[in-house]
């Protein structure tokens, strides 16, 4: 887990983890507070992120968001993510 602090409040932060069984990195969440959106926060995190999972030697960087989260899921587009999957259970 990363996170972006201002002063000793957590501003943003980001958690994830290799998973040895398929040699992809999963990321669980990524959040900055809403005040603090659009400042480059999460791409600075997400950005980090990806860098570790590179030198981990990852195949591939997964997380799940809800298909009616459009800006997420623009955020992740403009990082370099693809779609892959839906889950409809």
């Amino acid at each position: 887990m990363f996170g972006i602090f201002e002063g000793k409040k957590l501003i943003a932060c980001i958690e994830g983890a290799m998973e040895s069984w398929n040699n992809t990195y999963r990321i669980w969440n990524l959040y900055v507070v809403r005040k603090h959106r659009k400042e480059g926060l999460g791409s600075a995190l997400f950005e980090h992120m990806e860098s570790l999972a590179k030198r981990l030697g990852a195949r591939a960087i997964v997380l799940e968001v809800q298909s009616c989260n459009d800006p997420a899921i623009s955020f992740y587009e403009k990082h370099g993510l693809h779609f892959i999957g839906l889950n409809t259970i």
